[in-house]
């Protein structure tokens, strides 16, 4: 056997792990942005769960503010498996808290208060992948939280 045979199959396998990890991650990237006076967004807050859970669970991020329009960027991993479905609620307060948003179940409760914007999203991972969500916080969906499983887009609910 030449030299050439005995080191070629030994060279492919010693390559094997510098394939595998060159693989793209599994990830969501959720770039959230408002056309509502960022002097007025106190914070957003983002939930993220099942469909039949998301709107019961705590934040997993709470920023506050925003800066030109943008809230922030948020990526996220799947805990399982890597084409699990996940579902987002984003809730930003104007003028008030995302907490006092959900405790007063997304209701104006005194004069002068702004309210609250709520989006959500329901999607899967993709495995090796990145995917790139954009959800904009939009003044036209001001206290207008729709319903669990749609979300407000220019002032109207939708799926």
């Amino acid at each position: 056997m030449s030299l050439h045979g005995t080191i070629f199959p030994w060279a492919a396998i010693g390559l094997l792990p510098a394939l595998v990890a060159c693989q793209e991650p599994t990830q969501i990237r959720l770039e959230i942005s408002a056309d509502a006076s960022c002097k007025d967004i106190v914070a957003t807050s983002i939930s993220v769960g099942t469909l039949a859970d998301v709107e019961s669970r705590a934040a997993v991020a709470e920023p506050e503010g925003c800066e030109g329009g943008k809230v922030g960027t948020l990526v996220l991993i799947p805990s399982g498996e890597p084409d699990e479905e996940i579902s987002i609620r984003v809730v930003a307060g104007l003028a008030k808290t995302p907490a006092a948003c959900l405790a007063d179940g997304f209701k104006k409760v005194a004069a002068g208060e702004v309210g609250c914007i709520v989006a959500r999203r329901t999607l899967r991972f993709e495995p090796n992948e990145t995917v790139v969500v954009s959800v904009r916080l939009s003044a036209a969906c001001l206290d207008k939280p729709c319903s669990a499983g749609s979300t407000c887009e220019l002032g109207q609910c939708v799926p």
